[in-house]
């Protein structure tokens, strides 16, 4: 948005406060302008950063930068508030650096530079509404103290909401586009996309809900320069819920999905998923559902049945026990697949004195049977969830590491390796780490595609023991557990290479709380023919609010993983705290900071960082100074950054 148009916006802003400063409310023919409300803010920063690289050559950038935001929110109704209602939102940060380097990177995680927002809604409250909106949007975004991203959005859009009693519709229609780049790295990723969807929706009794929504998307997607893809897609859902009491203890539920991808990336997908939910007398529960899947993109298609059944019983609050059956049926491509498996458990809590006891047992059998040719097996949309301090394998070994890629739930952005995830052979699997800064955030789920080197037919038993026990005492002061777990197959029966985890695994921990505070121990050893490895964490919780007038707050975690078989060791620390102190009434002291140390194959990172603010305010004015600190070592390349600010915020 260029300099002149948002002065003009700025301009449309102000007339009605100068009007409203004397009124409160005006009138300007059938404009009625309801509310104007914001904020002014002038800041002064000074920033220093050093870089230096793995080849030993080093960056010393500093910054001047005196900076500006004004935020501006207003409220109107044109005639009648029923027939247009207009709201308008701007934020604008214009500034004056002095660099001898291009950029230094905001540290906080979002900087807005400019927004704007502009939305109205035709007959709010009549049958039939209409409501157009746009929004424009330029901020800087800090990924975890790791990577900075320039971010420019905008989308508009419209829609209409007919309301009645036989058949209410909706049809709304959005244009957007969105481009990030990456400030270290200088990738870039461009997405632009036209989306229209209609909702309709029936309820002939209380007992029943039906919806039925169709979405057309037409984008275009750009990866760091590499390529682009264009893709349309139509997509048809269909919700059926009907319920047989009227607290719907029981119910059935039904959705019928179809996705049809035409373009650089084709593919077809037939979901159908059928539940049922029976609550019975003598405190029994039932419940199922069959699923349906069929999948087809290029020269792969994939069919798969699934049908589960449980039954459950409680016996007074203490016990439950269950059963469980599941089948599964899977044909692709490459191969057929048959599931067979059962489960039974029970669930039993009791309080004793000054505590409770709990005690868990499950225990199933699998019985799988796979037939396939010996040629290369393609695994599609693979989950996997990406977190810190987990070691995280791809379910099948033998996979082509050249072959892995890896996306988000939607498929809308392709992650890339060693920038967003690493990938590390061990022992024939593949264990894939997210790397921080990246685009995959901590605990993400993603899907990977990949394929094997070479697939074979096998029929195996695979047995499976779950234990869990817990015992809490004193007000919840002390908690102490442990947890088994054991996976032994048999009669098994192969052609070629094919790996069948067997899996002994104990967990046991204690934790101690007292008021604020609570700590505690883990221990794990995982026995394993495939990545075993034992870990010990430590953690450490504060919480607490001292006479109104000190607020503080810590959390820490230490975990070791040792890899036995590699004789490699994985570390993981960090600590992160955030203290609050008010001198008077209106006057704070804030000071907030991390560290975090990992130590790994391709792991390597040292996190420092912390911020000190001094905020007070007099009237309607705000005044905040503060001094932050940043320091990272990844991989040999280090960086560190030193900055200070005075910020003066006005509120009307």
């Amino acid at each position: 948005m260029s300099p002149f148009k948002i002065k003009i916006l700025i301009i449309i802003f102000m007339i009605p406060l100068f009007v409203m400063a004397q009124s409160g409310e005006y009138k300007l023919g059938w404009w009625n302008h309801q509310s104007l409300n914001g904020s002014v803010q002038l800041e002064g920063l000074y920033r220093s950063q050093e870089t230096i690289l793995n080849n030993s050559k080093s960056e010393k950038p500093k910054t001047f930068l005196f900076n500006g935001e004004l935020q501006l929110h207003s409220k109107s109704f044109f005639w009648h508030p029923n027939f247009m209602l207009l709201n308008m939102d701007l934020n604008y940060s214009p500034g004056t650096r002095r660099d001898n380097f291009l950029v230094i990177p905001d540290r906080t995680e979002t900087h807005t530079a400019e927004q704007f927002r502009i939305s109205t809604v035709f007959f709010n409250e009549r049958p039939l509404s209409f409501d157009l909106f746009a929004n424009w949007n330029h901020n800087y975004i800090n990924r975890e103290f790791a990577s900075n991203v320039e971010s420019y959005n905008r989308d508009w859009g419209a829609g209409a909401v007919y309301r009645n009693s036989f058949l209410p519709l909706s049809v709304n229609y959005t244009d957007a586009s969105w481009e990030q780049k990456e400030l270290q790295s200088g990738r870039v990723f461009k997405n632009d996309k036209n989306t229209l969807r209609t909702e309709l929706s029936k309820s002939f009794s209380s007992y029943d809900d039906h919806r039925f929504m169709y979405a057309y998307n037409d984008y275009r997607r750009q990866y760091s320069n590499a390529f682009t893809v264009n893709n349309y897609a139509a997509s048809y859902r269909l919700l059926d819920n009907f319920y047989f009491d009227d607290k719907r203890h029981s119910s059935f539920n039904s959705l019928v999905w179809y996705y049809d991808q035409t373009g650089d990336d084709p593919f077809s997908r037939l979901q159908i998923n059928e539940r049922v939910r029976v609550q019975l007398p003598a405190n029994l529960k039932t419940s199922g559902y069959y699923n349906f899947s069929d999948f087809k993109q290029r020269q792969i298609e994939a069919k798969q049945h699934k049908l589960f059944g449980r039954v459950e019983h409680q016996l007074y609050l203490s016990l439950k026990s269950f059963a469980w059956y599941e089948y599964s049926d899977f044909q692709q491509t490459t191969y057929d697949e048959t599931i067979n498996k059962y489960g039974l458990g029970i669930d039993y809590q009791k309080k004793i004195p000054t505590g409770s006891l709990k005690i868990s047992y499950e225990y199933r059998h699998r019985f799988d049977k796979q037939s396939s040719d010996p040629r290369q097996l393609f695994i599609v949309d693979e989950e996997q969830q990406l977190a810190d301090n987990r070691v995280v394998l791809l379910d099948n070994p033998f996979v082509d590491p050249a072959s892995v890629m890896v996306t988000n739930e939607d498929g809308t952005i392709i992650f890339q390796e060693n920038l967003d995830y690493l990938l590390i052979e061990r022992d024939g699997f593949i264990e894939i780490q997210r790397l921080p800064g990246g685009q995959i955030s901590d605990g993400e789920t993603v899907y990977v595609d990949y394929t094997t080197t070479e697939s074979a037919s096998f029929q195996f038993d695979a047995i499976n023991q779950n234990i869990f026990t817990s015992v809490t005492l004193w007000d919840n002061f002390f908690e102490g557990y442990f947890r088994y777990y054991d996976q032994s197959n048999e009669n098994i029966r192969f052609s070629r290479n094919l790996v069948i985890k067997n899996i002994v695994q104990r967990v046991s921990g204690l934790r101690l709380s007292h008021k604020f505070i609570s700590a505690g121990f883990e221990y794990e050893d995982y026995a394993s023919n495939i990545v075993p490895y034992y870990s010990r964490r430590y953690f450490l919780k504060i919480n607490h609010t001292f006479n109104n007038r000190l607020s503080a707050f810590l959390t820490g975690n230490i975990r070791n993983y040792h890899l036995k078989d590699a004789n490699e060791s994985q570390d993981f620390s960090d600590i992160s705290a955030r203290v609050i102190y008010f001198l008077t009434r209106v006057t704070q002291l804030k000071f907030e900071g991390g560290y975090r140390v990992q130590n790994g194959r391709g792991l390597d990172l040292t996190l420092l960082n912390f911020r000190t603010e001094l905020a007070t305010r007099f009237r309607s004015i705000v005044l905040k100074a503060g001094l932050e600190s940043y320091n990272r070592d990844f991989s040999g390349e280090k960086v560190n950054y030193m900055g200070g600010y005075l910020r003066v915020e006005r509120y009307f």
